[in-house]
């Protein structure tokens, strides 16, 4: 129970900084919000590890840690510009698909699912396949598909190595875990805009947004990486999966984004897959 616990703290933290990434990142470069906002968390953990004093981990933990920020700077990256160019509602739902991987993992390595949950995972790739689609052509990429979909799909590979690599890495401590993450992903992102010749520089007015960006997600991973030590992998990452709830309210109470019926009985059946997944 503790694990779910704070495996929804984390879903909680995340939703909303996505919330607040996509609406940033429509103003400032994608990965530019990316780079500042997990410079941010690193330069907070830091202190904390500093403070706190950290034991010398297993080498192949911080190894693990390393390939969870490298799969975090790809589901980040791509979900912000996801959320920068399609509808928030629709793209969060999607990426949190992601949440398969770990459970392939974890079938593989001896977690057996419940009915429900194999109902679940149905019901999740159904509900991207109907939400994905785009019937106004103004609104779709060269595909068909409403705009940010192809971006999600990558994002849900990203979120989905993530969450398999924290769950590895986590032996080690959440410090440390944290501290090794939010450098690597720093570190990438800020390679990134130097090589797409972006500025660094952003306004006043979106500095509390970054500033809360960094914080909450570097908690809600916290929370994540803390609940792998008290319940397995396939219901943590699950759970930490009912973020795009918080994110989806968010959009719709204060961008009042609209999604087209259909649209909306797609996301619904992604998050009732995500949440049966969780509950079975």
């Amino acid at each position: 129970m503790t694990g779910v616990v704070l495996a929804l703290g984390a879903a909680l933290g995340w939703g909303i900084a996505d919330f607040l990434a996509g609406s940033t990142s429509r103003r400032v470069s994608a990965v530019v919000v990316l780079a500042a906002s997990q410079g941010l968390g690193f330069a907070i953990v830091a202190v904390a590890a500093l403070v706190a004093g950290l034991k010398e981990p297993a080498p192949i933990d911080l190894v693990y840690a390393a390939g969870s920020g490298l799969a975090l700077t790809l589901g980040l990256g791509t979900l912000y510009r996801a959320m920068a160019v399609g509808a928030m509602a629709l793209v969060t739902p999607i990426a949190a698909t992601g949440a398969v991987i770990p459970i392939a993992f974890g079938l593989a390595t001896g977690d057996r699912p419940s009915t429900l949950q194999g109902v679940g995972v149905a019901a999740a790739i159904v509900g991207v396949t109907v939400a994905s689609h785009q019937r106004n052509p103004a609104d779709a990429s060269d595909g068909g598909f409403a705009r940010g979909v192809g971006l999600a799909l990558i994002a849900a590979v990203g979120s989905g190595l993530t969450a398999t690599l924290l769950a590895a890495a986590s032996s080690a401590g959440v410090l440390w875990v944290l501290l090794v993450q939010r450098a690597t992903v720093g570190a990438v992102a800020l390679l990134i805009v130097v090589r797409l010749g972006h500025s660094m520089s952003f306004s006043r007015a979106t500095v509390p947004a970054i500033a809360a960006i960094g914080a909450m997600d570097l908690a809600a991973t916290g929370l994540f990486t803390l609940a792998f030590t008290y319940s397995e992998l396939s219901l943590v990452a699950v759970v930490g999966a009912l973020y795009p709830v918080v994110t989806v309210l968010l959009a719709y109470l204060v961008l009042s984004e609209r999604l087209a019926a259909y649209q909306v009985a797609g996301v619904l059946a992604s998050l009732a897959g995500v949440a049966a997944i969780a509950g079975g």
